[in-house]
């Protein structure tokens, strides 16, 4: 496996201590520098206005596999987390693009630390991104078979019974996010 170093972060954290926990918690403008080699990539780059960055955590403890994370109050392996920790500390966050000067994209929501290594960026699309989005597709084939049963034939019974589906894959669908975020 071979990856390239597309770019560097210049970040105000100069330290994993100083860094906030998620990006989305840092308000601080940070910049990102991309390679001349690479600044083609760039191109139509500032119609975007929110990215995912892939960088490389190159001060986070390799050897990590578990960790207690901020919501709960035990080990969690490291894969079942956030933690930058990690034996690839290939880390993400979604930035906001506030502007860009030739080669260096000027962004928040970063938790980089300073001299952080850039994978990739990539462009953040809610449609394709955003979590939840199964429950709201559940919901909406749900909720259009319902207007079915009551406009089209007036079978109730029917229409009860796929609301009782619905309500039976929204405690299942709760349950299962309890698993993956307890607190």
């Amino acid at each position: 496996m071979e990856l390239k170093e597309i770019g560097k972060i210049h970040s105000p954290y100069k330290t994993v201590k100083e860094a906030p926990r998620q990006g989305k918690l840092s308000d601080k403008f940070c910049e990102i520098e991309i390679f001349p080699t690479y600044e083609a990539a760039l191109l139509h780059v500032d119609e975007g206005r929110y990215y995912v960055v892939l960088y490389f955590a190159h001060e986070a403890d390799r050897t990590a596999l578990q960790t207690v994370p901020p919501w709960a109050k035990e080990p969690y392996g490291v894969f079942a987390s956030r933690s930058p920790h990690r034996p690839n500390p290939i880390n993400l966050c979604v930035v906001k693009l506030v502007r860009r000067e030739k080669n260096r994209l000027f962004v928040i929501g970063l938790d980089a630390i300073d001299g952080s290594i850039l994978i990739d960026i990539k462009p953040y699309v809610k449609e394709l991104d955003e979590a939840g989005r199964e429950m709201r597709h559940i919901l909406h084939v749900s909720l259009k078979k319902i207007t079915e049963d009551l406009d089209s034939r007036f079978n109730f019974n029917t229409a009860i019974s796929t609301m009782m589906e619905l309500v039976n894959a929204l405690y299942a669908y709760k349950d299962k996010a309890k698993k993956v975020h307890p607190g």
